[in-house]
């Protein structure tokens, strides 16, 4: 039997190591396979990135059917013994949302 050399070792070695990274550069990336699930844009090949939703947004607004953005509203929570029946009557009604706020929180909440 032949003993193997220290410089036989380490040309195995490289020929392994060139061989993996040859490898890498043949296979096709997971990133550029073709999309084929819903949202994808059919002339690139790509999907488009899905928008997460604020959670908290999600939580505190919603949408009518015209597309306003309602909101609960605020003191209602404590110190009710002060406010009366009527104020706390109407502290239980939704709002709509200022104009200028819409743009914001709909940007939150992409899929209500």
């Amino acid at each position: 039997m032949t003993q193997s050399t220290g410089f036989q070792r380490s040309l195995f070695v490289y020929q392994a190591v060139r061989v993996v990274s040859a490898d890498l550069f043949t296979r096709p990336s997971h990133s550029m396979a073709p999309a084929t699930s819903r949202g994808t844009d059919n002339t690139r090949g790509y999907t488009m990135p899905k928008l997460k939703t604020h959670r908290g947004a999600a939580k505190r607004f919603g949408l009518t059917g015209t597309g306003k953005v309602k909101r609960g509203k605020a003191f209602a929570s404590h110190i009710l013994t002060k406010k009366t029946r009527k104020r706390k009557r109407n502290l239980r009604r939704a709002a709509t949302l200022n104009k200028r706020d819409e743009t914001g929180i709909k940007r939150l909440i992409p899929y209500l």
